[in-house]
């Protein structure tokens, strides 16, 4: 398979992100990689504290995103009414809790649909590297971050499949937008897939999701891993 890959080097201090199949790399900004797969709608799974979401999630592990490639596209025949995704391809330092699926060990496949750019300009973005509209390039962040994942079961209902293999044969999908908490330089912090809404009419503004995000500001990266590791 000539897959177009997205991979990590760090020749320096710099992150370059490099495509495998024509070997062009570009430097590029991990803070633009995030809000690429961010989804400004409300979670179906919604949790209100770490131990609840680690206790639903069928694995949690540590580890940090190794390469990204192209996944599924879902939508009709019409290239303008199509969704794009992108395969994490996850070096697992450590799994916390739960196990992995038959053949995912060292590496799992973490699958995330992004509405950043129509599925066809989006699959052209990625030939060298992750570009954007503005032409900047979003680089690959290299930190490590605790992901609580779900195994995704739906095979087959894509409209063309994806252009990499998965690790043990399946996707897994972070369990919603906090299911992902990177480290910060400073050792603290932050859930970069969420995007916390405003309280809607008559609402009261105790969500889940602001409940989870004031349950981890001052805490430590390390002291998480420890409350969330099965003993």
């Amino acid at each position: 398979m000539n897959a177009r890959y997205l991979r990590i080097l760090i020749p320096t201090l710099a992150m370059a992100v490099v495509v495998a199949a024509c070997s062009a790399s570009s430097e590029g900004d991990e803070a633009l990689f995030w809000p690429i797969l961010q989804f400004r709608a409300s979670d179906v799974e919604q949790y209100g504290s770490v131990a609840e979401m680690a206790a639903s999630a069928d694995v949690v592990v540590l580890g940090s995103i190794d390469s990204v490639g192209i996944g599924r596209v879902w939508g009709s025949e019409d290239p303008t009414d199509r969704l794009a995704s992108l395969v994490l391809r996850i070096r697992v330092d450590e799994v916390l809790r739960g196990s992995l699926i038959v053949g995912a060990s060292d590496f799992v496949s973490v699958e995330r649909s992004t509405f950043a750019l129509p599925a066809e300009a989006f699959l052209e973005s990625l030939t060298d590297g992750v570009r954007l509209p503005d032409g900047s390039i979003a680089a690959i962040p290299s930190g490590q971050a605790i992901w609580f994942l779900r195994l995704r079961n739906d095979l087959g209902s894509e409209l063309l499949p994806s252009e990499v293999q998965y690790d043990g044969g399946e996707p897994y999908r972070v369990v919603n937008s906090q299911g992902v908490i990177t480290e910060l330089a400073d050792g603290n912090m932050a859930t970069p897939l969420a995007v916390l809404r405003p309280p809607e009419d008559g609402e009261i503004p105790d969500l889940p999701e602001q409940r989870f995000t004031d349950e981890i500001r001052g805490i430590r990266f390390a002291d998480l891993v420890n409350q969330v590791r099965e003993p």
